[in-house]
């Protein structure tokens, strides 16, 4: 058998059994596995069992004192929980309703204003085309006239005299005063 299932059998753990097996007071076998080596040991016929497994559990039929007791205690503390949730999401609740409320307000107003609106006079957009252009014609029209009738200034010419020419005309700056100022 494994060690563990021998350490079950004599109620003590497997690194008891196996400290038992490094002593030499129990045999064991080292068996090669596909998966690896398992070690079986060799109970001998002497030895015990463990009590667990010759007499079945007791089982309490009587529940202890304490029981109604923590019973209490558990609903006290479940109605405490529910109020006090209560007293948290009160606010909450309140506030998901307005917006529920508020949602609606709008999803009517939403639907009205996607609600197909009849036209009220197909020809309209082709008469407002013509009556934007009759206005920029109106408007070239006035500009041309007023072109037309403006009077032409007259032209002076005037002789350049020794005394302008001395006075108008600097002298030329050298190439660097560009560059360097």
């Amino acid at each position: 058998m494994t060690i563990d299932h021998a350490a079950r059998q004599l109620g003590v753990s497997p690194t008891t059994i196996r400290r038992w097996v490094k002593d030499g007071r129990i045999k064991s076998e080292r068996v090669a596995r596909p998966q690896g080596y398992v070690v079986l040991v060799e109970l001998p016929a002497s030895a015990p069992s463990t009590p667990d497994q010759t007499t079945p559990p007791q089982i309490a039929t009587t529940p202890p004192a304490t029981a109604p007791t923590e019973v209490a205690r558990a609903d006290a503390m479940a109605i405490y929980l529910a109020a006090y949730a209560k007293k948290i999401t009160a606010p909450l609740v309140a506030t998901i309703a307005e917006q529920a409320e508020l949602i609606g307000e709008l999803k009517t107003r939403l639907a009205a204003f996607e609600a197909p609106k009849p036209d009220p006079d197909p020809e309209a957009p082709v008469a407002a085309m013509w009556q934007a252009r009759a206005e920029t014609l109106a408007d070239q029209l006035d500009q041309a006239q007023r072109a037309y009738q403006a009077p032409k200034p007259e032209t002076v010419t005037v002789e350049p005299t020794p005394e302008m020419e001395a006075v108008s005309a600097p002298a030329p700056r050298p190439w660097w005063r560009w560059w360097f100022g």
